[in-house]
């Protein structure tokens, strides 16, 4: 199934705290809003849940020629939790807060050397007493997921 992170998880039929594990590299910058991007996110995991998301966390001339031509790397633009950002990337610091405001209970990363240099692995983690304001839908949602930034320049389906 495909799930867009922009709109709300249940309105795309899936169930809310069913998933033990969401993993996302280098799109959730890519959303027009990110505290809407991680409360969907968070809404989604389970108790004890971890979201494992691989960011880009500087930008750079080569980033922002090659990607500022598409669409997606604007959407940021209007984000109030961005605002006077120069791009959509943002800093461990920054994530580490939007986790913490989205209702996750911890949070880490693992920062790379070398070319990776401004590369980040992070990892928050739902507390296992985590609740969340919304009750958990019956259905459960199973199989492989796919988080996209929407329409911004990524596909909107995923190759089968």
């Amino acid at each position: 199934e495909l799930l867009n992170i922009d709109a709300d998880p249940r309105l795309q039929g899936f169930a809310l705290a069913q998933q033990h594990l969401a993993i996302a590299t280098n799109v959730l910058h890519a959303t027009p809003y990110i505290c809407n991007t991680l409360a969907h996110c968070r809404q989604l995991l389970s108790p004890g849940g971890l979201l494992v998301v691989n960011e880009v966390l500087e930008t750079n001339a080569f980033a922002q020629i090659t990607f500022g031509m598409t669409d997606g790397w604007w959407l940021f633009a209007s984000d109030p939790a961005r605002a006077g950002q120069q791009s959509p990337l943002m800093s461990w610091e920054r994530w580490c807060t939007l986790f913490a405001d989205a209702g996750f209970a911890h949070s880490h990363a693992v920062r790379g050397g070398g070319v990776l240099d401004g590369q980040a692995v992070m990892v928050a983690r739902v507390s296992e007493r985590g609740q969340l304001l919304v009750e958990p839908q019956a259905r459960s949602a199973k199989g492989t997921h796919v988080l996209t930034g929407g329409l911004g320049g990524l596909p909107r389906a995923p190759g089968r």
